[in-house]
């Protein structure tokens, strides 16, 4: 009985160890990028001017169509399946949302490695198309913009040549990512715009605070994470309470 006992406390610790294991695996090795889709949605080819093409997705509001949108912006070697979990939640909210593969990720045209620093900034062009998508639903939506890693620069960048957008929202984002400037921007923007990162990630964290303080606008919001460590959709996908927060704001802003 007691061996049979001893047998059991045994395997239940193997058991615990392995999923340890197994958690540790999924957190390096960038498994959110295989997030499962979650929310009805629509596959769609994007068509940027100088051609290539720009692997996305729609996801409709339940019902008729609302008058608020979000675009999704990826990390820099990622894909729109990391934001799986929060376009569906976004999309329960009723928010019309559209993510997107950059060229040279996931299935749009090219390589990562491909990609020199100048070519970053074509990236911009990529989520301008996003935008045009949810126009041709709606002319009069009102869109935000967010971004994480990359794609926090690329969504500022976005969003300064486009003033037609409400909001930008950054996570993680740097003063120069891969060429993706976004310091003087950010000295000029005065719309909604609110910054997500963890006090861990030192690059980012220090970055962060330095834009936030040398923004103007008079709708602008800091959320540091303290307890919660990643960068850009690894933090959030961890951390569904960040998600909400960021939700609640996309619903005060649009």
């Amino acid at each position: 009985m007691q061996a049979k006992y001893i047998l059991g406390i045994s395997v239940a610790v193997i058991g615990v160890l392995l999923l340890a294991v197994a958690g540790v695996m999924w957190w390096q090795n960038d498994f959110d990028d295989r997030l499962p889709i979650r929310g009805d949605e629509v596959d769609v080819g994007l068509v940027p001017a100088d051609g290539v093409y720009v692997a996305g997705r729609y996801y409709a509001s339940p019902g008729k169509v609302e008058h608020r949108g979000v675009i999704l912006l990826h990390m820099a070697g990622s894909n729109q399946n990391a934001w799986n979990n929060f376009a569906a939640e976004l999309q329960d909210r009723n928010f019309e949302v559209m993510t997107l593969d950059f060229r040279g990720h996931g299935e749009s045209s090219g390589t990562d490695t491909e990609l020199k620093e100048t070519d970053y900034l074509q990236l911009v062009d990529d989520a301008a198309e996003a935008v045009e998508y949810l126009r041709d639903i709606d002319s009069d939506m009102r869109i935000a913009v967010v971004g994480a890693g990359l794609g926090a620069n690329v969504a500022l960048q976005l969003a300064d040549r486009d003033t037609t957008l409400t909001a930008a929202l950054l996570v993680s984002p740097q003063h120069n990512y891969r060429g993706v400037k976004i310091t003087k921007i950010n000295k000029l923007f005065t719309r909604p715009i609110y910054y997500l990162v963890s006090q861990t990630d030192t690059i980012s964290y220090e970055a962060t605070q330095t834009l936030y303080q040398n923004n103007p606008s008079l709708n602008k919001e800091l959320r540091v994470a303290e307890a919660a460590d990643g960068r850009g959709t690894k933090l959030i996908n961890h951390t569904p309470k960040l998600r909400d927060a960021m939700a609640d704001w996309l619903e005060l802003v649009l």
